[in-house]
């Protein structure tokens, strides 16, 4: 009996760390809030996570403003400019993004692919693929969850 427990025990306890991480490593999730990137919902103040029916937009533009986070592994948001108005678009982790070599800059060119999500009080458009100085990078799978 004593054999089985420890045998247990070392198969279980290397899943405890990733577990806790999410998002394959990456340790964003901020005060016990969902998660607007693994879909980790439940708590409050989280924007509706994307279900199968809702519809994908394809927005084209310039990048207006970049919001960079302080860590790599936060989330890049970016203002997308339209040819109707401006849209804030939530991207994927700062590392993840220089990994797939995507460098963005304010009034460059951005095409991106989303679902819109509430997200206090605007709308946000996360994004599952983005276009921009001649890379494309697939950010989500066709249910919203991310690929880093």
């Amino acid at each position: 009996m004593k054999l089985h427990y420890v045998i247990l025990m070392g198969l279980l306890l290397p899943a405890v760390p990733a577990a806790a991480q999410d998002c394959q490593g990456y340790g964003h999730h901020h005060g016990g809030h969902d998660c607007w990137d693994c879909g980790r919902i439940g708590q409050q103040n989280a924007p509706n996570v994307r279900q199968s029916s809702a519809p994908l937009e394809s927005l084209k533009g310039t990048i207006a403003e970049i919001h960079r986070p302080a860590v790599a592994t936060g989330v890049v948001e970016a203002w997308l400019k339209t040819s109707g108005n401006t849209v804030l678009v939530r991207l994927g982790p700062a590392d993840f993004l220089r990994q797939n070599g995507l460098n963005l800059t304010e009034g460059g060119p951005m095409a991106v692919k989303g679902y819109r999500a509430a997200a206090s009080d605007e709308d946000m458009v996360i994004v599952t693929e983005i276009e921009s100085g001649g890379k494309a990078v697939l950010l989500r799978n066709g249910r919203g969850r991310p690929l880093w």
